[in-house]
């Protein structure tokens, strides 16, 4: 299998929301500790989003087009990490609790992944309402685990099928 196959959006959405999950644990077990995953995590979605803008983007143009586009991508991470940086530093001064730092950290991951949603694809913008819902769900409901794994299976499907489904209409 070649990487550029591997690495399709479907996939990479797939794996996105896997890692959502791992950081919902993290963060059930251990507020404070998930605060570096989820700094990670900023990190990571916003290489995910590039590298899926780069895969699925078009060359036109010689590709000037396709840098302007990841250059906007890359100031628009930078300023969603540099909103988790401001809220890390609330918390280190001790104006914000862990568990609210957490919250807060994962309300920007999943505002800043929706927004480049809208301009890369559904797939991501649903990647940030699910991390939107995990940040609610964490925040109102004490057991939340099960009903998160169950809204990740459902999305995980219908991310399947909608894939199956533009395949048969491409064929």
């Amino acid at each position: 299998m070649t990487l550029k196959k591997l690495l399709t959006t479907h996939n990479l959405f797939i794996v996105l929301l896997l890692l959502s999950l791992l950081g919902v644990a993290i963060s059930d077990i251990s507020p404070v500790k998930s605060h570096s995953y989820w700094l990670l995590m900023m990190i990571l979605f916003g290489a995910t989003a590039i590298v899926s803008n780069i895969i699925e983007g078009d060359n036109d143009n010689d590709g000037v087009e396709l840098k302007k586009e990841i250059t906007l991508q890359i100031l628009h991470w930078l300023g969603g990490f540099v909103a988790v940086l401001i809220v890390y530093g609330f918390y280190h001064t001790g104006r914000i609790t862990p568990e609210s730092t957490g919250l807060v950290v994962l309300l920007i991951l999943a505002l800043t992944t929706y927004l480049d949603g809208i301009r890369l694809g559904w797939r991501f913008s649903f990647a940030g309402i699910f991390l939107a819902v995990m940040a609610v769900f964490a925040a109102y409901i004490e057991e939340y685990m099960w009903q998160i794994l169950l809204f990740a299976v459902g999305i995980i499907a219908f991310s399947y099928y909608w894939d199956f489904k533009r395949k048969k209409t491409v064929t």
